[in-house]
Parts: structure tokens; sequence; C-alpha cells
């Protein structure tokens, strides 16, 4: 029966017994009236049907999750080799802050290197069931498969 005449009046509605329109009231003291991700929750006052103006969340001030991305894996050409190899990899993490009382993102940009491929005992691929193992700068250590008798197959390595 009668529209919200701003952000710290509710509207009011016919209680269905009465002809009249309840009394025009007003949010308590206290209440949100306004909220946004960058900007201050604005409260209302009790007796204003206005809610007062919403000021800047503080630059910098965080305004969602971040997004954190692991390092993609250390791949090489040739699994063992004579010759030191490091590739450094990149990966992206993104942040979110408040700026001028928006929510934007900032990106950063992280580095890491790979170990040298040469070391003696890392895992390589020779094709075989179980694999080998670097040795000597080739992948030479093959992996033994063991079948028991009375249990099932298992790398050895």
């Amino acid at each position: 029966c009668r529209p919200s005449a701003g952000g710290c009046d509710p509207a009011e509605t016919c209680n269905g017994s009465s002809p009249a329109c309840p009394p025009d009231g007003r949010s308590s003291q206290g209440a949100v009236c306004a909220n946004s991700t960058c900007l201050l929750d604005s409260f209302c006052d009790g007796n204003s049907s206005s809610c007062p103006t919403q000021g800047r969340a503080p630059d910098g001030t965080g305004c969602g999750d971040p997004i954190i991305r692991d390092f993609p894996p250390c791949t090489y050409a040739e699994p063992c080799g004579n010759v030191p190899l490091q590739r450094t990899l990149t990966h992206v993490n993104r942040y979110f802050k408040c700026l001028g009382g928006t929510c934007t993102f900032e990106d950063y940009t992280f580095y890491k290197t790979c170990p040298d491929r040469n070391v003696d005992g890392r895992f390589c691929n020779d094709g075989s069931v179980c694999g080998a193992r670097c040795g000597g700068g080739s992948c030479s250590r093959r992996i033994p498969l063991v079948c028991p008798p009375d249990a099932g197959c298992y790398c050895a390595g």
C-alpha cells in the first residue's frame, strides 16, 4: 500500500484486516542498507529513509579467492643424459583486489628451475613393463618384474 522511499524505508503492505495502510516505518538503526564487494557497508540511522553513501574499501583489499596454479611437471626430450639440462617453468597466479571501489585482478608470474636430467637413479621409461632408472647418463638400469608363484607380479624397484 506504500512503496519504499529509499534504502532505509521498507515498503508497507496491507495486512488484510484493516482498510488503512500501516504507519510509515523505517529500518532499525544499524541495519545494512547497501553492501558491495569493494564498497564499505552503509547502515541505516533509524530515522532517515535514505541510505548513506557508501565509502570505498581501501585499494588492495582482497575481493575474491586467488587462483593458485601448480607448476607444470619437469619433462625432458630424453630421460637421461650426460649434459646437465635445466629448464625454467612458469605459471601464473591471479589475485583479486579492490581498486577504486571495483574488484579487479592482478596476475603474478612465478618461475621454477627444473633439476638436471642426468641424475643417476631417476626413473626413466625404456619401454619395458617396469621402466628403468638412469645410470651413467642413459636409461640403462632396468627395473625387474618379479612374479612369485604364490602372489601377483610387481616391479622390484
